[in-house]
């Protein structure tokens, strides 16, 4: 019982990082997409570049809700696997659960 607990609680804060980084798409694409447009504009004649690029500002953003989702997928497969050891996939582990 306590595998079942796990992986709906891992299964939980998966949807709950995919959520988080879908909510703050929009503002990401935005800031990226002004930061590359005032970047081309304003650096264009200087000599000396900024050398972060707008792609470390989104990974920065992102990477916690990236090691949630990772976290969880291994969380909810190591559950599943310790319910139905037997299974080779979901639907597997759901005729596990159907006939105990």
């Amino acid at each position: 019982m306590i595998w079942v607990i796990v992986a709906v609680a891992a299964a939980f804060a998966g949807i709950v990082a995919i959520g988080y980084v879908i909510y703050v798409a929009p503002t990401l694409l935005a800031e990226a997409a002004v930061n590359a447009a005032v970047a081309g504009k304003v650096y264009q004649g200087m000599k000396r570049r900024d050398t972060t690029h707008w792609t470390a500002h989104v990974v920065r953003h992102t990477i916690v809700s990236a090691v949630v989702v990772i976290l969880s997928a291994v969380a909810a497969g190591y559950a599943l696997q310790r319910i139905a050891p037997e299974a080779q996939s979901i639907g597997g582990v759901w005729q596990h659960m159907q006939n105990r």
